[in-house]
C-alpha cells in the first residue's frame, strides 16, 4: 500500500495511477478511446463516452480478480508455512513443480499449446532439475561435515586415553616397587592413584 502513491506518480497509463479517472475496463471501453489517453485529458475530454471510475479497486467487476487474490494469498500461506517447517531449497523444489505442472499440464490442456518443441521442453526442466541436485548435494554435505565431526571426536578420545595410560607409567615408576613400601603407604597410593581401577 505505501508503494501505490509511488506507483501513481511515475505510471504513465491511466490504469496504473489509484487516484486518475478512467474507463472500468477494456470491455466496456476500447483500448483506442480517448478515455485512456491521460495526455488528451481521458475521461474529461468531451469525447470520452465510457463510463469512468477511480480508486484502487476501480474495475473489480469480476469475480476472476478475486478468486485470484484469495488463491495468491493462499499460495503466499503455504509457501511461509513450508519453508518454517522444511528449508527454502524444499520450498524451491516444490516451486519448480509446480512450473512443471503449469508447462505440462495446464498449458496444453486448457491453451492448446503443443510441446513438440524439445529445446522448450528440455529448458523447462532446467529449474527442477538443478533445484533437486542442489538440494542432494546440500544433504551429502551436511553427511560429509557430520562424518568428520565424529573422526575429530574419536581422534580426541584415543589421544586422552593414550596420555592417562603414559600417565599411569610415569606415575608407577615414580612410586617404585610395592614390595619395598609399606603396606600403609602401598595402599593410600593405590587409592590416590587415578589409574587404579
Amino acid at each position: 500500500l505505501a508503494l501505490l502513491p509511488v506507483l501513481g506518480c511515475i505510471a504513465t497509463r491511466a490504469q496504473d495511477i489509484p487516484w486518475a479517472l478512467r474507463p472500468y475496463d477494456h470491455h466496456s471501453c476500447p483500448t483506442d478511446s480517448v478515455c485512456w489517453d491521460l495526455r488528451a485529458g481521458g475521461c474529461g475530454n468531451p469525447d470520452c463516452h465510457c463510463e469512468c471510475t477511480r480508486g484502487i479497486f476501480a474495475g473489480w467487476n469480476t469475480p476472476v480478480l478475486f478468486w485470484a487474490v484469495v488463491i495468491n494469498t493462499a499460495q503466499g500461506w503455504l509457501v511461509g508455512k513450508v519453508t518454517q517447517q522444511f528449508s527454502v531449497i524444499h520450498r524451491a523444489i516444490a516451486d519448480s513443480f509446480s512450473l512443471l505442472a503449469i508447462y505440462f499440464i495446464c498449458d496444453p490442456l486448457f491453451n492448446g499449446t503443443s510441446l513438440s518443441n524439445a529445446c522448450l521442453n528440455l529448458v523447462a526442466f532446467i529449474v527442477p532439475v538443478s533445484t533437486a541436485t542442489f538440494s542432494v548435494a546440500t544433504s551429502e554435505m551436511q553427511k560429509v561435515f557430520a562424518a568428520e565431526a565424529q573422526l575429530r571426536g574419536a581422534e580426541v578420545n584415543v589421544a586422552s586415553i593414550e596420555l592417562s595410560g603414559s600417565d599411569c607409567e610415569e606415575s608407577d615408576m615414580s612410586i617404585g616397587s610395592p614390595s619395598r613400601q609399606p603396606t600403609s603407604e602401598r595402599s593410600r597410593s593405590q587409592s590416590m592413584s587415578p589409574c587404579s581401577p
